[in-house]
C-alpha cells in the first residue's frame, strides 16, 4: 500500500487555485519577469513664465506665472516644453499691443500676459488693457474709467486702470505683474501720466535669486523699454502728448526643471542650459524643446 510520509492513503494532491484577472501566481511571475511596467516615480520642481504683453500706451501684463512640483513616471516618454515668445508692441495712435504667447511644461500651462491699450486717438477717450496671465494696463486722453482687465486666478493680477482729472492730461496704467497688480495712470497734463507695472516674484529654482514676471510701466514722455528676455517681464508703454510714440515689446517667457540628479534622464531636446547644484540638476529652456523621462 503506497504510503505519503508515513500517513496510509492515496498522494496528496495540491488543490486548484484560482487567480484574479491580472494576478500572477509564482509561475506567471518567474514567466513575466524583466516585463513588468516600470513604476518608478520622482519629482520635477519647474518653474513656467509665460511671454509677456507689449507696451502701447498701456504696460503690458506680465506672463503668468506658475511653480510647484510635478509627479513624473520614469520612462513614460517625452514631455513638451514649450517657451512663449512676447507680444509686439503698439505703434502709433490708437494701437494696442500684442499678447504674450502661453508656456507649457507637460501639463502645466501659463497663459500670456494681457496688452497694453494704445493711446486712445481721440479727446475724452479710454481704452482698456488685454486679459492675460497678468493684464495690460489701460490709456486715456483726459479721461479716467479704463480697465486694466484681470489676470489668471493662479498665475497674475490685473493690470492698472487710469484716472484723470487734469485737463488734456494723457495717461495710463501700468501692466499687472505675479506678485501684484499695476498701478492706476494719474494724468500730468502730457508730461508723464504713467504708472509703475506690478512687481514680479523671486525665485531661486536656479540656486540664486531672479525675479520673473513683472509687469510694465505705463507710458513715459520719455524712457521706457522692453521686457526682459526669458524673464516674462511686460513692455513698458510710451507715448507723446501727440500720441504718435511707439510702445516696447514684451519679454520671452522661460521653462526651468530641477529634479535629482539620480532621476535626471539625460536626454532633452531644444538645447536647454545644463547645470548642477548639490545634488540636483536643473534645466533652463529659453526656447521650446522636450524632456524624456
Amino acid at each position: 500500500m503506497p504510503r505519503n510520509a508515513g500517513i496510509i492513503g492515496p498522494l496528496a494532491v495540491a488543490p486548484t487555485i484560482s487567480l484574479a484577472s491580472g494576478v500572477f501566481g509564482l509561475p506567471g511571475q518567474q514567466h513575466n519577469a524583466g516585463n513588468w511596467p516600470n513604476t518608478d516615480n520622482y519629482f520635477i520642481t519647474y518653474l513656467c513664465v509665460a511671454g509677456a504683453g507689449g507696451g502701447a500706451g498701456g504696460g503690458g501684463g506680465a506672463g503668468g506665472y506658475r511653480d510647484a512640483s510635478l509627479a513624473i513616471v520614469a520612462g513614460s516618454g517625452s514631455l513638451t516644453v514649450t517657451v512663449g515668445a512676447g507680444g509686439a508692441l503698439g505703434a502709433n495712435t490708437g494701437i494696442n499691443a500684442s499678447k504674450g504667447a502661453n508656456s507649457v511644461f507637460s501639463t502645466i500651462t501659463s497663459e500670456g500676459g494681457g496688452y497694453g491699450a494704445g493711446s486712445p486717438g481721440g479727446y475724452l477717450t479710454t481704452a482698456n488693457g488685454g486679459d492675460g496671465g497678468s493684464g495690460g494696463g489701460a490709456a486715456a486722453w483726459d479721461e479716467g474709467g479704463g480697465d486694466g482687465t484681470g489676470g489668471s486666478a493662479s498665475a497674475g493680477n490685473a493690470g492698472g486702470g487710469v484716472s484723470d482729472d487734469v485737463a488734456l492730461g494723457f495717461n495710463s496704467g501700468g501692466g499687472g505683474g505675479s506678485g501684484a497688480v499695476g498701478t492706476y495712470g494719474t494724468g500730468n497734463n502730457g508730461v508723464n501720466g504713467g504708472a509703475t507695472g506690478g512687481v514680479g516674484t523671486s525665485n531661486s529654482i536656479t540656486a540664486s535669486a531672479v525675479t520673473y514676471a513683472a509687469g510694465g510701466d505705463g507710458y513715459y514722455a520719455a524712457g521706457g523699454g522692453a521686457g526682459t528676455a526669458n524673464r516674462g517681464n511686460g513692455g513698458d508703454g510710451h507715448a507723446t502728448a501727440t500720441h504718435q510714440g511707439n510702445g516696447y515689446a514684451g519679454g520671452s517667457g522661460v521653462v526651468i526643471l530641477r529634479m535629482l540628479t539620480s532621476d535626471y534622464s539625460g536626454t532633452t531636446s531644444g538645447s536647454p542650459t545644463v547645470s548642477t547644484s548639490g545634488s540636483d540638476t536643473i534645466l533652463v529652456y529659453n526656447s521650446s524643446g522636450t524632456y524624456t523621462a
